[in-house]
């Protein structure tokens, strides 16, 4: 995914996603706010072919964050969420 495949309306977002069947644009409502910051921050929000999810550490700091980071980080986070 890029900064690009995210298209902000009014109270919610299309995000377009490539699949086996073609590209789909998928509403987000839920996930609107947080993504709207979150591209408030990203160190290349201007560029739409910049990837969406980068890290902001200072060794990779803009690089793509890769699919088993993420899915670690989901993992410890529901964690987390079940200890609470």
């Amino acid at each position: 995914m890029t900064v690009g495949c995210v298209e902000f309306k009014d109270g919610y977002c299309l995000i377009s996603a490539v699949g086996k069947t073609g590209v789909k644009r998928i509403p987000l409502v839920a996930s609107f706010m947080p993504l709207l910051e979150w591209l408030g921050k990203h160190p290349k929000r201007n560029d739409p072919k910049a990837p969406l999810w980068v890290s902001l550490g200072n060794n990779s700091k803009g690089g793509r964050v890769s699919y088993c980071y993420l899915r670690k980080l989901l993992r410890r986070l529901l964690t987390e969420q079940h200890k609470a």
